[in-house]
């Protein structure tokens, strides 16, 4: 459905159509701001699933339900979880992401360690969700496994692949932009567009 594919490809757009650009916010109790606020502190402001650290980005932090009753707020039912780990919760489809979000934390995994030892498992845990089909495509092949996250400093200006293998100088990117800048640098890099299209050929 279109609700699915912009759930999984909402880091893809810079800008999301009006309709999918304001996560559901209905629902809760009157002092859920207050409760979220109070249980994010306490857990010191780290994401309970991957370990991230987001004291200096709290917003990218959420507070999550475990059983789905936006009302139950019990803190046994109550998880901190990052943007990205709470929207592969299960009936979270409508939860979208923006682009710069999504490289935030995938930047901030990358500076506190959480990517330096992966599998394959663990990239597809740690990765964008609009990755993952691809991911499992390079996994199939036998490909190497990528850095996910990888960072190329260009002057005073870093661009950010979101899948690498630098030994290679090959790389994946969301926008022909960072494309244009690495191939200047002799980098073999593809958009993700054009990697699904390599996908089908």
């Amino acid at each position: 459905t279109i609700d699915d594919f912009f759930s999984t490809y909402s880091t893809v757009f810079p800008h999301l159509p009006k309709k999918f650009s304001n996560n559901n916010k209905t629902g809760y109790t009157k002092d859920w701001k207050d409760v979220s606020e109070a249980y994010r502190k306490q857990k010191s402001f780290i994401c309970e699933c991957c370990s991230l650290d987001l004291n200096s980005h709290k917003k990218l932090l959420h507070t999550h339900h475990m059983d789905g009753n936006k009302h139950n707020n019990k803190e046994q039912n109550l998880q901190a979880l990052c943007i990205d780990c709470h929207r592969k919760q299960p009936l979270h489809e409508q939860m979208f992401i923006k682009q710069s979000d999504m490289q935030t934390i995938t930047l901030l995994r990358k500076e506190q360690g959480l990517l330096d030892e992966l599998t394959w498992s663990t990239v597809l845990d740690m990765s964008d969700s609009s990755l993952h089909g691809l991911l499992m495509f390079y996994q199939k092949k036998g490909k190497q496994l990528p850095e996910v996250g990888y960072r190329v400093e260009l002057g005073s200006e870093v661009v950010l692949l979101e899948l690498a293998w630098p030994s290679a100088m090959e790389g994946v990117v969301m926008t022909y932009r960072d494309k244009d800048k690495l191939r200047q640098r002799n980098w073999n890099i593809k958009t993700l567009g054009e990697a699904f299209e390599e996908m089908n050929l």
